[in-house]
């Protein structure tokens, strides 16, 4: 089962989603979580780690201490996020890849499944790993 939050309502927007966190997700008590977030089960959100609107962590997600997720970004199951990494909005994060350690994805970035990523990243567009490749044996 699901536990809703309960979500400020804008006189501009005249509306606000809530935000769900399934009663088996570890959500740390310094995290912040804004309007609309999805937390899903098994999910585990480190300290001091800020998510965006409308973020969704799917199932078996961990998300490390100090990290930033940015608004409207998508994290598919099994993804693991390190600590002190900066997603921006509207990045989507493939299923079983791994951000490492204060890694950047500085603008919208798609990452492939599988994937692992450090270091800085400046350019949009998609990041996977070599995937089915034959061995010369």
């Amino acid at each position: 089962s699901f536990l809703e939050t309960p979500c400020s309502v804008s006189a501009s927007e005249g509306f606000s989603f809530p935000s769900i966190i399934h009663e088996t997700a570890i959500v740390s008590e310094s995290a912040s979580l804004s309007d609309g977030v999805i937390v899903s089960p098994m999910v585990i959100v480190g300290p001091n780690t800020k998510i965006g609107k409308l973020v969704y962590c799917n199932y078996q997600v961990g998300i490390g201490h100090d990290s930033v997720i940015g608004d409207f970004t998508q994290i598919n199951p099994g993804a693991q996020i390190g600590g002190e990494v900066f997603v921006s909005p509207e990045c989507l994060i493939g299923s079983n890849s791994t951000i490492l350690q204060k890694a950047k994805l500085n603008t919208s970035i798609t990452i492939g499944s599988g994937s692992v990523i450090l270091g800085t990243k400046n350019k949009p567009g998609t990041l996977v790993p070599h995937y089915s490749k034959y061995l010369p044996f």
